[in-house]
């Protein structure tokens, strides 16, 4: 209905995000990239209070529908009108379509850096969308703050810890303790038993 009305009274809503960026393709671009855009997001190095709200206000369209079982997400790029859409499963927890639109972000800038073009599946292109997600809604200086705030070593961390400091970030506890396990702030087979908690609770 709303794209019906948009078209019918001639309405356009160019999204307000820079996509036209010059990066490599790597972890080192992505970082790179996702500090430029939480720039573009206004919100700098300290986390989102509310992403989707902060992207409905530059106009980056957000819709949750059913969708099949093999697919968590998909953007759509409208170049002409410079407005980007994307589409949402309702089968996600919140923390899940939080990581999934900086993860469709990060799509959606490598299709802007090629001229909009539809982006060939890679692997390389989606270790690039990971890391873009994981520094776009955990960036490194906010999480070790958050950390050395509460004087946390490596060999510290409980379940607990994890599940309220990732609320602090609108992200799942696994994402949060991956995030944690490289930045090297966490012991590997600490945050493996984390997981383990994390799965069975």
């Amino acid at each position: 209905k709303i794209f019906y009305l948009e078209a019918r009274l001639g309405i356009k809503h160019s999204t307000f995000l820079p996509f036209v960026h010059s990066f490599n393709v790597d972890a080192s671009g992505a970082k790179t990239v996702a500090k430029y855009m939480r720039a573009a997001c206004a919100v700098g190095s300290a986390s989102f209070s509310d992403l989707a709200e902060i992207l409905e206000l530059r106009n980056v369209r957000l819709h949750i529908v059913r969708l099949p079982k093999d697919i968590q997400s998909r953007s759509y790029f409208d170049s002409v009108n410079h407005s980007l859409s994307i589409v949402l499963s309702q089968e996600n927890t919140v923390e899940r379509n939080t990581y999934r639109i900086a993860y469709e972000l990060a799509w959606m800038i490598l299709s802007g850096s090629m001229g909009f073009v539809p982006v060939k599946e890679e692997a390389s292109k989606h270790r690039f969308a990971r890391v873009f997600a994981s520094e776009f809604l955990m960036p490194e200086e906010s999480v070790r703050f958050a950390a050395a705030q509460l004087g946390i070593r490596p060999e510290d961390w409980t379940f607990e810890m994890v599940c309220y400091l990732k609320a602090k970030f609108n992200v799942s506890a696994e994402s949060f303790a991956l995030r944690l396990e490289a930045l090297g702030l966490i012991n590997t087979p600490l945050r493996e038993s984390i997981r383990d908690e994390l799965h069975e609770y």
